[in-house]
């Protein structure tokens, strides 16, 4: 039987997710840890050959990434969970603002230079950042419980 199986599921539920985030972070941690090697240390095409190993698609990649960097950053103490934080907003910033320049534009709703792109980058900023941790924080602090 092979190591790893490909599954999918449409339209999982919340609790189907954070299942396959605990899980995938477990499996992904450990074979890091055997092999003594880092995701923080790993080029981007190291990582993209290391997730298509593991039939992970980017996007789901990029959140179990985030899960094991928050869960170091949770071991490491606060300081760490403020600088990874901060690199997440910055992060999200970046894709907030192409997100929204490129379909606010074309409805000819806002212009990057508007008083209005500057609050609702904001706004929206805040929001998904708080909710995204909102998402990976519960599941990094049980991997804090499993991985003892």
């Amino acid at each position: 039987m092979p190591d790893i199986i490909d599954i999918t599921v449409e339209e999982p539920s919340e609790s189907f997710q954070k299942l396959r985030d605990i899980c995938d972070s477990i499996h992904i941690y450990s074979d890091l840890q055997s092999s003594n090697s880092s995701l923080v240390t790993k080029s981007q095409k190291i990582f993209r050959n290391y997730m298509a190993k593991h039939k992970i698609c980017k996007r789901q990649g990029l959140r179990l990434s985030d899960i094991l960097q928050y869960y170091n950053a949770l071991k490491s103490g606060n300081g760490e969970v403020k600088s990874f934080t901060e690199s997440l907003s910055k992060r999200m910033e970046s894709q907030l603002k192409t997100e929204l320049v490129t379909h606010k534009r074309a409805r000819g709703l806002v212009t990057e230079e508007s008083e209005d792109f500057d609050a609702l980058l904001k706004e929206n900023l805040i929001a998904k950042v708080t909710n995204y941790l909102g998402e990976i924080k519960p599941i990094a602090e049980k991997l804090e419980v499993l991985l003892k």
